[in-house]
């Protein structure tokens, strides 16, 4: 027959395993490799496409605040230019 005493340790030690068991599932998953992450051609082009656009913006962004000031002068053979093309 088994006594507290011998009970109480054999629990403990169930306790212990189940412990180590966990701490060994958590440390599996702790050091997996890192995932890696490619991007396709169409993607690269897209991110540049970003890029691009930001320049965009930014260029947008100065012309704004040259005409704001009153420092933007139209050329005008350019503005021709672009109407005739656009109608045409």
């Amino acid at each position: 027959m088994v006594n507290r005493i011998e009970l109480s340790r054999l629990i403990g030690i169930l306790l212990e395993t189940e412990k180590r068991k966990t701490e060994k599932e958590q440390e599996k998953t702790l050091s997996r490799p890192e995932d890696k992450i490619t991007l396709s051609k169409i993607a690269q082009e897209l991110s540049k496409n970003d890029v691009e656009e930001k320049d965009y913006e930014n260029k947008v962004k100065e012309l704004k605040e040259k005409i704001e000031r009153g420092e933007y002068e139209v050329n005008d053979e350019k503005a021709t230019k672009g109407l005739i093309e656009f109608f045409t």
